[in-house]
């Protein structure tokens, strides 16, 4: 009998999350406007954790605890993503079902303008 297996979802969020990766490693390199390609490689990172953590939450019942953060994530990623900048995103639980990641920007101060504005994810 001839058997076809598709890919798990796991399989697929791997794939999608090291593309992800790789491109928000590339595009800041290619593109002559680092300010943008500094946008497109948060913006790429938001897609890849709000997608983990979707994928954590099914699995467990609940999103990745205050205390652990984005270290929770280890087991769906081989490494979490830091900011353009070669930080930590801050990760924050708003309730039980909400959450909250931002970077906080060129200067890794609250506020800011420019390359210096604070970003989230909500």
């Amino acid at each position: 009998m001839n058997e076809s297996r598709g890919f798990t979802m796991l399989e697929l969020v791997v794939v999608m999350v090291v593309v992800s990766l790789l491109a928000g490693a590339i595009v800041p390199n290619l593109l002559k406007r680092p300010a943008q390609a500094r946008q497109v490689a948060i913006d790429q990172d938001f897609q890849s954790l709000q997608l983990v953590i979707s994928l954590f939450a099914l699995d467990n019942g609940f999103l990745p605890p205050q205390s652990t953060g984005l270290r929770s994530l280890n087991a769906y990623l081989q490494r979490i993503p830091k900011d353009p900048w070669g930080r930590e995103y801050l990760y924050e639980m708003v309730s039980a079902d909400d959450y909250r990641i931002c970077t906080l920007g060129a200067d890794g101060v609250v506020g800011g303008e420019g390359e210096s504005i604070d970003r989230c994810l909500e």
